[in-house]
Order: structure tokens, then sequence, then C-alpha cells
């Protein structure tokens, strides 16, 4: 009979705890060969459940790109490089939207089309000259070590062409948007300061309120979503449009911050209508990162406190089937009786008594996406 002793390799210090002087398996070998049995069903059906998940969307991007960089960029002097990297992220009940990264810039010049910010959000950019012409410089390569260089900052480091992959472009003569999908590296939610450099951005932020946080979105970035609709959409297996969520705000307990942002937050009292003043409760939030501080006065510290403990903004993202204007006291009796909205139905309040807030019944209908130091 052949014997392959390489089968199954052990280290020196765990073949003495694995295997016993009589040559067999100890009772701690079975229970570390039960543990990593464990580890590997655990990894193989994270696997599957991602590749699930994978299958269940589409964002049919490319099919209207190029994808030949360094050839269409021949023609020109010189070319102003755009990076995008993007991902489809899971929503609280599995529901996918999808996530640019955007990099805070400062521009001593305002420009109109900015209308007037100097600090805004724009794509990472540089502008190469004539090198490429004559092969100095490979745009791709350069390309993949500015996203590369990108992700190191979330602390993750791409080797070869593995956790990514390259879409295509768009140009606008020689500006080239150059597009990457990051979704196998998979950022997840993080803790900022404004002074921070690079913000995950939805949809809904970057055309539509053109806002993420307390900052600015460039008017390139949404010219670019205006100009190539695709852009704006995700599509179920049944080619289906995925509904575009919004975004809402909250203070919360620094404290509790990994708890909110794991797990949403907690639900609470509101008006007196019937959709909006449940036993447990609801979810509300603010419109805007301002609007949420402006909710609060500052401590004389200079910070945000309540109860004496330090609060952080928590950013959401809010799903939602249809929106309605409430009001709670003279809606009240009208939506008491109005069947057509569901749990699933985005309350949008104003009144003389609180300042406006979104408000959601179903707890799948939030999900966090980044938490704020409200401290500088």
């Amino acid at each position: 009979m052949f014997h392959n002793n390489d089968y199954r390799r052990i280290d020196d210090n765990s073949a003495c705890e694995m295997i016993g002087e009589d040559g067999d398996i100890t009772p701690q070998g079975v229970d570390t060969i039960i543990s990593n049995l464990n580890d590997n069903i655990q990894e193989t059906l994270s696997e599957i459940k991602d590749l699930e998940f994978q299958n269940s969307y589409s964002y049919p991007i490319g099919r209207s790109m190029y994808s030949d960089l360094n050839y269409h960029a021949k023609s020109h002097m010189f070319v102003n490089i755009h990076i995008c990297p993007y991902q489809i992220r899971k929503s609280t009940d599995g529901t996918p939207f999808i996530q640019y990264i955007l990099k805070k810039v400062y521009d001593t010049i305002p420009v109109p089309e900015n209308e007037g910010y100097t600090e805004f959000l724009d794509f990472h950019k540089k502008t190469y000259f004539s090198g490429f012409h004559t092969g100095e410089v490979d745009l791709m390569k350069q390309c993949v070590a500015t996203l590369k260089i990108i992700m190191a900052s979330y602390r993750i480091f791409l080797k070869g062409d593995d956790g990514f992959s390259y879409t295509g472009f768009h140009n606008d003569d020689n500006t080239f948007y150059v597009f990457f999908d990051i979704t196998s590296s998979w950022i997840n939610h993080h803790y900022l300061s404004t002074n921070d450099t690079l913000w995950l951005s939805t949809i809904y932020e970057m055309t539509i309120i053109r806002e993420v946080g307390p900052y600015h979105v460039s008017s390139n970035v949404t010219k670019l979503f205006e100009l190539h609709q695709e852009l704006n959409t995700l599509y179920t297996a049944d080619e289906k449009i995925v509904k575009t969520p919004i975004v809402g705000y909250s203070l919360e307990d620094k404290t509790a911050m990994d708890w909110t942002m794991n797990l949403g937050r907690q639900r609470e009292a509101y008006g007196n209508g019937k959709h909006s003043n449940d036993e447990e409760g609801v979810y509300i939030y603010h419109f805007s990162y301002d609007s949420c501080l402006d909710s609060m006065e500052k401590s004389d510290d200079g910070t945000y406190k309540k109860d004496g403990k330090l609060l952080v903004v928590i950013r959401h993202l809010l799903f939602y089937d249809n929106a309605m204007e409430y009001n709670t006291y003279e809606n009240e009796e009208n939506e008491k009786n109005d069947e057509s909205i569901t749990e699933d139905t985005l309350l949008v309040t104003g009144d003389n008594n609180k300042p406006g807030v979104f408000i959601v019944r179903k707890y799948g209908n939030q999900t966090p996406l980044t938490a704020h130091n409200t401290l500088d």
C-alpha cells in the first residue's frame, strides 16, 4: 500500500497535543479537528451566502463602457483620470445598494458649479501628460496603483488582481472616469471625523441632495450620474429595479456606538397617529447632518452631549416603498383611516413642535452606514 507521509502534516507542537503516545488521537485533538471543521464549514457557508447575494442583483454598467483605456487615451496630449471605485452592499433586510468612494478636496478658488464651496467631495483624480504616448506611462497600471492606495486607507491591502475587478470607463473628451468593482473586498461601516479624506457615498447623496455628511458633492460627480443614468440603477435577478434608498441621521450615545452600528438605532415614540406612534415605537432620523446637530445645543466645551454623555452622529440608509408628508396633528385622523400606508411607508414630517424628520416603522428598512465624531 502506498502511503503519502505529507497527507496530514501537523507541526511538532500541535502533534504533541493531538496524538497520544499510543498513536491515537487525543480528546484535545478531536476537539481541534472538530473546531477546524466548524471553521471550514462556516467559511464555506459564508462564501455560499456571498455568492447567493451576488447572484441576487445586477449592476450592468459595463455594457455601455469602453475597456481599453491606454488605446483611447493616446489621442489626447494630456488626460484627466478620475478613479471611481464602487461596492454593492447588503442592507439589514438583505436588499442590495450601491456605494462609491469619494475624496474630500480643497479648492482655494471656489467654482460656481460647486455652489461656491471650497471643500467638497469628488472622485480621486490625477492628470497625466504626454508620457503615455511613448509608453513611459501605462495608464491602466497607474489607475490600479491608485485604487490600491485608496483601499489601503481602509486597511484593505489588495494583492495582484484579487479583491477588485475592472469594469470599464466613460470619457468626456480628455477626461476619463475609470470604474472598479470592489464588492469582493467589502468595506463595512466605519468611524469618521469630518477631517477624514475618503467618504463612502450613496446614489441618493451624490445625485439628489448632493451632500454626504457635512460636505457638498462636486458637480462633476452629479453630472456623471445624470449623463449616464444606468449608473443609478440596480436590478434584481428577475430584472426589476431596486428602489433607491435615502439617508437619514441620528445623534447617539458614543458608548453605545458599536451596538447601534451593528444593530441599528432603538425605537422611540413620536406623535399621536396610528402609524407614527405604535406601542413599540418607530425609528426617527433627521434630514441631514446639519439638521441633526441643530436639534441639540452644543455644550460649553464645544461637544454635543446628553445626560453628560458624548454624542456621535450616525448616518443611516433608509429603504421604503412609498412616502407621504405627515403632520402630527393635521393628518392624524386621515392617517388612521388610510389603508395605503403600510409598514414600508416613509413618513416625512415637519410641524411647529418638532423639526422635520424621516420616520420608518420596520426594523429591516434601516441600515447604519457610518458614525461621525462631532468633535473635529
